[in-house]
């Protein structure tokens, strides 16, 4: 079977953690599907005393130091589905240059907007084992999301070949495909609230005290 997704090697222990230090940040109490590449580049919070366990993910960053590891279409859609870490790929449109950027199931523009990305359902994730995720996975419980933006007249070429060796895969293996304007409120919607101080005395109370107790309750 043709495949878009091989957890095989995407489940795996340790990560780059400079490459997933960005503001655009999801929690999976928020959010219905989780980026699938999240599944490895993650933060699980305990809260022993309520027994519940968020996991807390970030977007991959854009600024990646292998920014000419992509030259063709066919490394574009083969990083998609097998790279570890953040990779650039570089085209040209009427000989002005561009670049959009890649991780496991997800392209994603330099400003963080979402053009396209492969995601899993949450309760499933939580509830199925490791083993038949990466053996047995049950696609129906995964989704492409794919942005307006993808519209845009510099992505048609890269569309094109993402429809015929990406997108028409997944709708034949039983993937839902779902088009929106807001691919970031679908899956980054998060639990995280600014906290407002009115001095720097209680900033400093709140980082020398409030923020040590709450480690130490989870």
């Amino acid at each position: 079977m043709r495949r878009i997704i091989n957890l095989n090697t995407i489940i795996q222990s340790s990560y780059a953690t400079s490459s997933y230090r960005t503001r655009i940040v999801g929690t999976s109490d928020c959010n219905e599907y989780i980026p699938v590449y999240a599944i490895s580049n993650h933060k699980l919070l305990s809260f022993k005393h309520y027994e519940i366990k968020v996991m807390e993910y970030s977007m991959p960053t854009s600024e990646t130091a292998q920014h000419n590891a992509v030259r063709t279409y066919s490394d574009l859609v083969h990083y998609l589905k097998e790279t570890r870490s953040p990779l650039r790929y570089n085209f040209k449109v009427s000989g002005v240059a561009y670049n959009i950027n890649i991780d496991r199931g997800i392209l994603y523009d330099n400003a963080g907007n979402i053009l396209m990305c492969l995601a899993i359902n949450k309760d499933y994730l939580f509830s199925t084992t490791e083993e038949d995720l990466k053996t047995n996975p049950d696609y129906t419980k995964f989704v492409v999301f794919i942005s307006n933006l993808l519209d845009d007249p510099i992505y048609k070429n890269i569309k094109k070949k993402l429809n015929e060796l990406y997108i028409d895969i997944a709708k034949q293996i039983g993937l839902d495909i779902v088009t929106t304007s807001r691919v970031n409120n679908w899956l980054f919607k998060n639990n995280v609230k600014p906290i407002k101080f009115k001095t720097v005395t209680q900033l400093n109370k709140h980082l020398k005290e409030e923020i040590p107790k709450k480690i130490l309750d989870m």
